[in-house]
């Protein structure tokens, strides 16, 4: 019985152990206020947190914040974790956020779309979205930068965007297969004050295209 008693005590120890390393807060991170790319946040990978940064396509062009900015810092909240609006050209912004919340951020981001020709299957999509070529990958946070952001480049699973007929595509209403490609991070919980977050990426290989944005961030008690 005592026998019994010590191995169930030691596979509890090690359930927690493992529980905890799942966990942002147990694993160490060379870019201090930025999650490592393994961490684990609500049970999902940066990979499936990217699946959810496209949601952003799918909203109505009349309220999408691509086009429309909004005063918040995030279009979409799970929890305490927000998704960042990102856009088509440089600029800025200006928002706000309480305290205690993590931001997931986007460098550089390419997607492919069933309904746009990009690809039928799964294999076709992720092929679409993996041929894009990244430069000149940068970002900080209040002044600090991010390194090795390479690292921190994925490709979402297969996922499906449900569109309405005034998306900013101009596509026909309906679902839409979609795979996700490309540098995005999750950063720590930001303290209340002023932040300022600052991405740049290149897509030679895409039209010569250069994102280039600085949010600057208002976190409230």
């Amino acid at each position: 019985m005592k026998k019994i008693r010590i191995m169930t005590v030691a596979v509890v120890l090690v359930s927690m152990l493992c529980m905890s390393l799942s966990t942002p807060h147990a694993l160490a991170s060379s870019n201090p206020g930025v999650l490592p790319p393994e961490a684990r946040l609500q049970g999902l990978t940066l990979s499936e947190w990217v699946a959810r940064m496209q949601q952003i396509v799918a909203i109505p062009e009349p309220v999408n914040p691509i086009f429309h900015p909004i005063s918040e810092c995030y279009f979409a909240r799970y929890g305490n974790v927000g998704i960042a609006p990102f856009y088509f050209e440089s600029g800025s912004s200006s928002c706000t956020m309480p305290a205690g919340m993590m931001l997931h951020v986007n460098v550089i981001v390419y997607v492919c779309l069933s309904t746009m020709g990009d690809g039928d299957t799964e294999k076709e999509l992720r092929a679409c979205a993996e041929s894009l070529v990244t430069a000149n990958l940068q970002a900080s946070i209040d002044g600090v930068s991010v390194g090795d952001l390479s690292q921190y480049a994925d490709t979402s699973p297969l996922f499906t965007l449900v569109f309405t007929e005034d998306n900013i595509f101009a596509l026909p209403a309906g679902p839409s297969d979609g795979v996700a490609n490309g540098v995005t991070f999750i950063t720590t919980p930001l303290s209340p004050g002023q932040h300022t977050i600052h991405v740049h990426g290149e897509a030679p290989d895409f039209g010569g295209f250069v994102y280039d944005w600085t949010y600057t961030i208002t976190v409230t008690p």
